[in-house]
């Protein structure tokens, strides 16, 4: 009896520490589109759009949903920066730009390469809900990364990113924002950019 309530009490302590590794959902690989033959080593200048608001939402006071889109709208403008920060850390970066390229930059500067994308999901949750309680104040932060040629528009390939913090609660799920979330994924966009240009780090 006690060796089955032990493994009981094992399989569920297993099922809640795989629960809370998931919880933070994921930032996925750079998936590129299938029959491409663009190089992104070829791109001397990248520029970083600002990513655009594609979040649903059930806010029906006008002044709380015009307040939320306008957080939004930052985050969004947050997110591109933050690539653009690690995009730089590349070795042998190339240019960047948050603005859009003027005409002829492609003849000037070489190929150019656009980032750009939306958000998905944007909940900030409530920290003090996160601390006391499971399965409460959730933060959710999810967004698509495009990669696209600038000069034809085609898309070489995407990012998936699809965050949320730890269903368990306490002092982790209560320190899990959405601008961790955007750091680490802008991080890992920067880092799959990188392998993509210069092959896997030794």
């Amino acid at each position: 009896m006690k060796s089955h309530i032990s493994r009981s009490i094992g399989a569920l302590t297993l099922g809640l520490f795989v629960l809370a590794l998931a919880a933070c959902g994921s930032t996925s690989k750079l998936n590129r589109t299938a029959g491409t033959t663009f190089s992104l080593a070829d791109y001397n200048t990248i520029y970083v759009a600002d990513f655009t608001d594609k979040t649903p939402s059930k806010i029906k006071d006008e002044a709380k949903l015009a307040t939320y889109r306008e957080s939004v709208k930052s985050a969004g403008v947050t997110f591109a920066d933050m690539i653009g920060t690690n995009v730089e850390k590349i070795r042998t970066p190339p240019s960047v730009l948050r603005a859009a390229p003027a005409e002829g930059t492609e003849s000037s500067a070489g190929k150019v390469l656009r980032i750009e994308g939306e958000i998905t999901t944007f909940e900030r949750g409530n920290a003090l809900a996160k601390m006391l309680l499971p399965f409460a104040g959730s933060t959710k932060f999810n967004a698509t990364v495009r990669f696209i040629d600038q000069a034809t528009g085609e898309k070489i390939g995407e990012i998936v990113v699809d965050k949320n913090s730890s269903p368990l609660g306490g002092g982790i799920a209560a320190t899990q924002t959405t601008n961790k979330f955007m750091s680490g994924a802008a991080e890992k966009v920067g880092e799959q950019l990188a392998i993509a240009r210069n092959g896997e780090p030794k």
